[in-house]
């Protein structure tokens, strides 16, 4: 026979002492049901905490319990009867819990739900009218069922039309007969019906089946889109184009088109590789296609390829990204097209006058760069233990501290003004605007001017004969930096080098003896003084003007 120790050390036998051996397994058996129904317990709260995220645009109930099923391993018991035909619109949810999730999801619905660990069951509302506290809810949220059809203009059912209360989160869809039915619970007012390529048509809810009908959205078809050398509707375009109006490129106070474009037109890239005032911004469509040619759009403007223009007479913009351009234009068209509509008249139109000034500011941006002042180039030389270092370097140069790149670099500032006048009579239209733009670089000596006027004018000779007249005049004149002498000393110059004298006057180092004059960069020129001599000035002048027949409607 066997024996076993007690807890307190003494043996005992199964045949001596049965009822301690009992007592003994009891509580083994006791500490474990403890321990298991513990960790159930964590397991199951851990499992109910899990958060659920959901942004359902549209959807049916049964994807969205896929979702939720996708994201937390739940398992959801129904009726497939009970869930058929509802639809979840705009249904968004962050880091809820799943009990939370499942109250908004049905909150508008006949449904009910219960949880349980990992299993989510859905049945429906038992009858609660006799409970005091569900009759003053029924009693402020009357339930009323709205149905009807949605048809076009051919009388032709829609289906999958977006139904929903205004205000609410209750929604539906229109089944393939155009069919719908929606519960409004929260006594909405309006039902709203949207469809994309259908005008959206809000209704009062009544009493009553509803037959509702959709108009077509054709506007954005019927727009007329400029590509080349004619004009055709966007519902008959099968190359890739993008067209801005003016209102969408005029709001920045810049010279240059590419600017205008930058960040509205998809698949086109535009760099600025300087901040030199006026020049113009590189511009590739659909990426880099060649490594030794060039890379840049061909621009046609009013019919003219590589024709001038002002950004602010700019009346449309198309830009065709496709090898249709190159169908249209040849090899010329390869780096794709930017066809450019200037503004005009209309017949019958009183003279319309528009001025408009903007100014600007322009700031030198470094990021996060900062050049040393005196003291920390000082501490900087002292610690490569240089020999002879007090006398070649002594304490007094900490007394000297000119910030080169503060003093080299300042804000610009832009300003323009734009004026137009527009009109027409019966057989004639006309359009004339002038326009000055003027800007200072963050550099000295860096500057763009520019005077833009032009003239369009239409006059119809016969009924069928129309003349266009299109002029254009600019005149510009920018200054540039002669070299780099000037930004390298922004970031390479020593603070304990004074390059002006006492009066503000830039001081000729070079030609200045050094026991005279201490400088410490290794090249002895003061950029300050070269900039009052060399810079460079250009400018010009151009004068387009064009004509054209062409038959009238």
């Amino acid at each position: 026979m066997k024996n076993y120790r007690d807890g307190k050390g003494e043996c005992l036998s199964f045949n001596d002492r049965p009822t301690a051996i009992y007592s003994f397994l009891m509580k083994v058996i006791q500490i474990t049901t403890v321990l298991i129904v513990t960790l159930s317990t964590c397991i199951y709260a851990s499992g109910r905490a899990q958060p659920v995220t959901l942004d359902v645009k549209k959807g049916t109930l049964k994807q969205v319990f896929n979702e939720i099923k996708e994201q937390g391993d739940y398992y959801f018991l129904y009726n497939e009867r009970l869930i058929e035909g509802r639809s979840v619109v705009n249904f968004i949810v962050v880091n809820e819990n799943i009990e939370k999730v499942m109250e908004k999801l049905l909150a508008n619905s006949t449904l009910d739900f219960s949880i349980r660990g990992k299993n989510v069951t859905v049945f429906e509302r038992k009858d609660t009218r006799n409970n005091v506290h569900n009759d003053r809810n029924l009693a402020t949220k009357q339930q009323t069922a709205i149905a009807g059809r949605v048809t076009d203009a051919n009388n032709t059912p829609l289906a999958g039309v977006s139904v929903s209360l205004q205000g609410t989160r209750a929604g539906t869809v229109t089944d393939e007969s155009g069919d719908f039915s929606i519960l409004n619970n929260s006594g909405a007012k309006i039902i709203v019906f949207s469809m994309l390529g259908y005008v959206t048509k809000q209704l009062e809810i009544g009493t009553g089946r509803l037959n509702v009908v959709l108009e077509e959205e054709s506007t954005t078809l019927d727009d007329v889109v400029v590509v080349g050398y004619t004009s055709v509707k966007k519902s008959a375009l099968t190359s890739s184009v993008v067209t801005l109006q003016s209102e969408e490129i005029t709001g920045n106070v810049t010279p240059d088109l590419g600017a205008m474009l930058q960040g509205k037109v998809a698949g086109l890239t535009v760099t600025n590789n300087t901040g030199q005032p006026g020049t113009p911004a590189n511009i590739i469509v659909r990426g880099v296609g060649t490594i030794t040619a060039g890379q840049s759009p061909l621009y046609v403007v009013d019919g003219i390829p590589g024709g001038s223009y002002n950004p602010n007479d700019v009346e449309t913009i198309t830009v065709l990204k496709d090898v249709g351009s190159t169908a249209l234009y040849g090899a010329d068209g390869a780096n794709g097209v930017v066809v450019i509509t200037t503004k005009h008249g209309r017949r019958n139109q009183a003279p319309v006058f528009t001025v408009r000034a903007n100014s600007a500011i322009t700031q030198p941006i470094w990021g996060r760069f900062k050049v040393a002042d005196s003291k920390e180039l000082y501490e900087f030389y002292e610690s490569l233990e240089i020999p002879n270092f007090e006398a070649e370097y002594p304490r007094s140069l900490l007394d000297r501290d000119f910030d080169w790149l503060n003093e080299t670099y300042h804000n610009g500032h832009a300003q323009e003004i734009y004026a137009t006048a527009t009109g027409g009579t019966e057989r004639t239209t006309y359009m004339v605007s002038l326009n000055h733009y003027n800007q200072a670089g963050s550099l000295d000596h860096t500057f763009f001017k520019r005077t833009n006027a032009r003239l369009n004018f239409t006059t119809q000779l016969a009924s069928t004969l129309d003349l266009s007249v299109r002029m254009n005049m600019s005149e510009n004149s920018r200054g540039e930096e002669w070299g780099h002498p000037v930004p390298e000393m922004a970031y390479r110059g020593f603070p304990w080098d004074l390059p002006f004298d006492e009066n503000g006057v830039p001081i000729d180092i070079a030609n200045t003896p050094v026991s005279e004059m201490e400088w410490h960069y290794a090249n002895r020129q003061n950029p300050f003084h070269g900039q009052l001599y060399n810079y460079d000035k250009s400018g010009g002048s151009c004068w387009l003007p064009s004509a054209r027949t062409g038959c009238s409607s």
